[in-house]
């Protein structure tokens, strides 16, 4: 065998037993990932089903510009509860673009901004969770400075907006049955809120406040919906 050839195939012989060192080099952290299937999904009811009613008889609006209707006024306040059986409580608030025609004349009065006033056909509704101990008496009434808090209170729109803890719809008055840091008014996401059970459901009492509008085009039935989505 010629030199040539020679160190041709010494090259190749340090050529494998580099790559070979290579191949056995030391590993000192090696991991077993143990992956965890979420069996369930977020679910949230209103009264205990998918779609409820405020007041089954219904209430009537006399003309009076800008009258406001409450649960507490109303005597009929919501328990929103998480179905869930495992998930905690992570929820949204939102209203329609226009009211509900249940004619079906297509007559509808539109969203305003406004937590006080509102124009010709036109609406603005609000909402705050409690502890789930708050009556409906307790719930804020009309007058009540609740509704005037930005923080806790902003007007609902169409688009969806976070319950979060000390923040949007946690009303800090609603607290019946709380102390220290038992805080029943925020979701069970935040802080040591209300236990969640041992099948994992938890609930909330939802109060509510519709301001109607100045005057009305239309005698047709309105229906105003309080939207909560589990997210």
């Amino acid at each position: 065998m010629n030199k040539t050839k020679m160190k041709w195939l010494g090259a190749a012989l340090l050529a494998v037993a580099t790559f070979a060192g290579k191949a056995h080099a030391v590993i000192s952290t090696a991991t077993l990932n143990i992956d965890v299937t979420i069996a369930g999904a977020k679910s949230v009811t209103v009264n205990g089903v998918s779609s409820s009613t405020a007041n089954p008889a219904g209430f009537s609006w006399n003309g009076v510009a800008n009258t406001s209707f409450t649960a507490n006024s109303i005597g009929s306040s919501a328990t929103v509860t998480n179905n869930s059986g495992i998930f905690s409580e992570s929820w949204s608030l939102s209203t329609n673009a226009t009211s509900i025609d249940t004619t079906g004349g297509g007559q509808t009065w539109n969203l305003a901004g406004s937590t006080t006033s509102v124009g010709a056909s036109a609406f603005a509704v609000q909402a705050v969770f409690g502890s789930s101990d708050t009556t409906v008496a307790q719930c804020p009434a009309t007058g009540a400075t609740d509704w005037s808090n930005s923080l806790f209170a902003p007007p609902l729109t169409a688009g969806l907006v976070a319950y979060v803890a000390n923040g949007a719809f946690a009303d800090s008055n609603l607290n019946t049955g709380g102390s220290g840091v038992n805080l029943l008014y925020n979701p069970d996401s935040g802080n040591n809120m209300l236990p969640v059970t041992a099948a994992g459901t938890g609930s909330r009492a939802l109060c509510w406040k519709v301001i109607l509008p100045a005057s009305t085009t239309t005698s047709n039935e309105q229906d105003i919906q309080i939207i909560v989505s589990a997210q």
